[in-house]
């Protein structure tokens, strides 16, 4: 996945050449194109599919105890989240601007997050700074990088005392989130490839929850990074530009454009 700093190169060769700007803006759209229509052509039929079995389920019990039955249900389950994972992280550049409050967003997130259906023996912290600026930014895809950071560290925490700290700050130029926890860090391996797609070290996980993040944050002109992970938790951090609404509206349509 492109960096900020690769992002930023490549919109400069494309500014310094406008043939390379349309031959690489038109591959884009094709790949954008033909992804959405094989993404949304496997998930048709994966609908139909898994109707089929709950129907069958459902006028012959029996087939439950039918040797590898399971493992194709669990099987088609997980195709049609990679293909919902998929189109999320092939459109997480797309975003929509509007002025939103990052404290009403992170509380909204706490309140609502389906809590029991990852650890009954944890708690999450909310801390928000006094006062923070209006900010203007898509709040769906905002609130949807934050999800999926929060499950990422509700899935690492251990069986009992699980903690989650989420922190909100800000800098005369700048919104700083955090996200902690005390569950298991990440391997050796998978800090040098975190914001990757389809990285992952957990069983029947697709590998795009933390890429789709990322590219969302970046499509805000912000950036991420793991402050720390070790044997006692993880710590990633979220930065987004405090800027001028003329300023992120420019930002918005262009990156709108670009992913249409």
């Amino acid at each position: 996945m492109f960096t900020r700093e690769e992002l930023n190169q490549l919109e400069q060769l494309k500014a310094d050449n406008p043939k390379l700007r349309q031959l690489l803006d038109k591959y884009d759209q094709e790949q954008k194109y033909a992804l959405s229509y094989l993404s949304h052509s496997i998930r048709n039929d994966l609908t139909v599919l898994m109707s089929s079995f709950q129907i069958t389920e459902k006028c012959h019990p029996e087939v439950r105890d039918f040797k590898h039955w399971q493992e194709c249900v669990k099987g088609a389950f997980y195709i049609r989240n990679l293909m919902e994972d998929l189109y999320d992280y092939e459109h997480s550049s797309t975003i929509h601007c509007s002025p939103i409050m990052l404290n009403e967003l992170l509380t909204d997130l706490v309140d609502f997050f389906p809590h029991e259906h990852y650890s009954t023996a944890s708690s999450v912290t909310l801390q928000t700074a006094e006062f923070c600026p209006e900010y203007n930014g898509d709040s769906l895809k905002l609130y949807h990088a934050l999800e999926l950071l929060l499950i990422n560290a509700y899935e690492a925490l251990p069986e009992e005392n699980g903690k989650i700290l989420l922190t909100l700050s800000c800098t005369n130029s700048l919104f700083q989130i955090t996200i902690s926890d005390n569950g298991k860090g990440f391997s050796k391996d998978m800090k040098k490839k975190l914001w990757q797609p389809f990285a992952t070290d957990k069983q029947h996980h697709t590998g795009l929850g933390l890429c789709t993040a990322h590219g969302i944050i970046l499509a805000h002109g912000g950036h991420m990074k793991l402050a720390w992970s070790g044997m006692e938790g993880t710590c990633i951090e979220v930065y987004l530009p405090i800027v001028s609404i003329e300023t992120l509206s420019g930002k918005c349509e262009k990156f709108v454009q670009h992913a249409n």
